[in-house]
């Protein structure tokens, strides 16, 4: 169903879209292709459109090729770009983005971004579990997959993933090894 407006959206998109870091990537893209005010324009409405639902993100090349001046951009590149570093960590909500990469010779990343746990008004966040962590996790698996912050982990490679328990505590034995782990 598409949504007539970004404050339409689910809030967890909004503040993913919103969020100064990749406003600042996809400022970096319009650096990097060198694009003008209209050929901005271009690429904001696709952007825009492919989230609210009104396009596919498998239209961003056809979209982006209608920009002014087309013929003096690299439009497979802005398109791959756009397609990795703005719909990628929201693809859980687009539907086909990796088709999209895909289609544009991109490799698709390995982490696909998962949907956020919503928090309504007036719900508790967190109980308050006594244990060892170990404990806890074997207990109930579904623990590993809790979120533990809003924000991705970097991990020791420099990929980004889901702050879950699990990709938490395996960043942390790479780091750290298996003495600092038996504290």
């Amino acid at each position: 169903m598409p949504f007539a407006r970004i404050r339409d959206l689910p809030p967890d998109i909004r503040e993913e879209i919103t969020d100064e870091k990749y406003i600042a990537i996809e400022e970096g893209i319009y650096d990097e292709f060198s694009l003008n005010g209209a050929q901005i324009t271009v690429v904001g409405r696709a952007f825009v459109d492919i989230l609210l639902g009104k396009r596919k993100a498998t239209q961003l090349l056809e979209l982006l090729s209608k920009m002014p001046n087309a013929e003096t951009v690299d439009v497979r590149g802005v398109a791959l770009a756009l397609a990795l570093k703005r719909l990628w960590p929201v693809s859980y909500f687009i539907p086909d983005v990796d088709i999209m990469i895909r289609r544009l010779g991109g490799r698709v990343p390995e982490e696909k971004p998962q949907l956020r746990a919503a928090v309504t008004e007036g719900e508790e966040t967190a109980d308050v579990i006594f244990g060892a962590a170990r404990d806890i996790l074997q207990a109930d698996h579904a623990y590993n997959e809790y979120y533990l912050t809003k924000k991705p982990m970097r991990m020791a490679d420099g990929r980004l993933k889901a702050p879950t328990a699990t990709n938490w505590l395996q960043d942390y034995l790479h780091v750290m090894g298996a003495e600092g782990a038996s504290s």
